[in-house]
């Protein structure tokens, strides 16, 4: 039954991603951490200004760490000690960086993100 179980996911992951892109996203999979990280600093010169939605995943993955190694202008929404008016001044700037990086709550087979 593992087997059945295994093959009905990748199904559903085929499925989900035909329909990101048929939606016009940019879909891929990483089936690790270790791949999700790897494919997010192809996007990444250094230098670069990094801004972050709220996201606990970024944080899992090592993605955080990376932005904060000093090769990017991180706009750090999670520094220890920021002002509500600093946090505010974060998120504005992050609108205009040159790389924006979010998670999504959910993705549909569909091909659709759902954020609440």
């Amino acid at each position: 039954m593992h087997k059945i179980m295994e093959e009905m996911q990748a199904i559903r992951v085929r499925t989900t991603l035909e329909n990101l892109r048929r939606n016009n996203f940019e879909a891929v999979f990483a089936p690790t951490a270790d791949a999700a990280l790897e494919h997010l600093k192809s996007y990444l010169t250094p230098g670069c200004t990094i801004g972050v939605g709220g996201s606990v995943t970024l944080d899992e993955i090592g993605a955080i760490d990376l932005f904060r190694s000093g090769n990017y202008n991180f706009l750090d929404r999670y520094a220890p000690n920021l002002t509500p008016a600093e946090l505010k001044g974060i998120m504005r700037r992050a609108l205009t960086s040159d790389v924006f990086v979010m998670s999504a709550n959910a993705i549909t087979e569909n091909g659709e993100l759902y954020n609440v």
